[in-house]
């Protein structure tokens, strides 16, 4: 959305609002850039509740790989709404929009998305939740994680691939570009490569949440657009 930056960036803290204005409209108006969201000036861009723009946008995208994929399912949680369901696959799509499924403006409470996703579990249906700044900001990585879903990557064989560890700036690199929440600050990284080419990627660090164990995994990732088979239990084995 085009949009004007009045104050300088010092951070992505949840509270923090800066001003913005609006270069089609000239309003002015206050936003946060948490999460990677993307100000928008809600005169030109109002929010719409009725229709979600990314949930058309994935669900056009599915279908252009001939995926049957029903939308506004209501059967699967008893009268809740799942946005899109593919049955052949049991995967579910839910586009959830920042503002809409906020606390505040949607009025859901924390586990909203949590017991949607093991409501679905209960039914032996996988439920992915794609939020609308991931789709705007990280489009690519999504659809390659929505083309292994629905088997349409190029598959690598993991007893094809060399495990090697990983240098800190290849996988800094790496999950930049392959991974939906980009780097971090691991200090185990295991790799695949394929041909030579780093093709996934598993990385651990100290346990931060249960001092019971001592790593525990902070990313796991592969190549945009490749699905590795027995990629995870060969780095795991390592």
């Amino acid at each position: 959305f085009p949009v004007t930056i009045y104050e300088e960036y010092v951070g992505s803290e949840y509270n923090k609002l800066y001003k913005f204005k609006c270069c089609k409209c000239q309003i002015e108006f206050e936003d946060n850039l948490y999460s990677g969201n993307i100000p928008r000036c809600l005169t030109c861009y109002p929010h719409n509740r009725f229709k979600s723009s990314i949930e058309i946008e994935i669900f056009d995208f599915l279908k252009s790989y001939n995926i049957e994929v029903k939308q506004h399912d209501r059967t699967i949680l008893d009268g809740d709404e799942i946005d899109l369901y593919i049955p052949s696959l049991n995967l579910a799509i839910e586009c959830d929009g920042v503002y809409w499924h906020s606390e505040i403006a949607g009025g859901k409470n924390k586990k909203y998305h949590l017991s949607k996703t093991e409501r679905c579990l209960q039914k032996n249906i996988q439920l992915l939740h794609i939020w609308d700044w991931e789709w705007r900001c990280k489009n690519q990585i999504v659809k390659s994680i929505l083309l292994s879903k629905i088997g349409k990557s190029d598959r690598i064989y993991a007893r094809k691939c060399d495990v090697r560890l990983v240098s800190d700036s290849d996988k800094s690199v790496f999950l930049t570009h392959n991974h939906i929440q980009g780097d971090d600050t691991s200090s185990i990284r295991v790799g695949l490569f394929y041909n030579d080419r780093l093709v996934s990627i598993m990385t651990f660090v100290k346990s931060r949440y249960d001092k019971k164990y001592q790593y525990e995994l902070s990313r796991f990732c592969n190549l945009l657009g490749v699905n590795v088979i027995g990629g995870a239990s060969k780095m795991f084995k390592y």
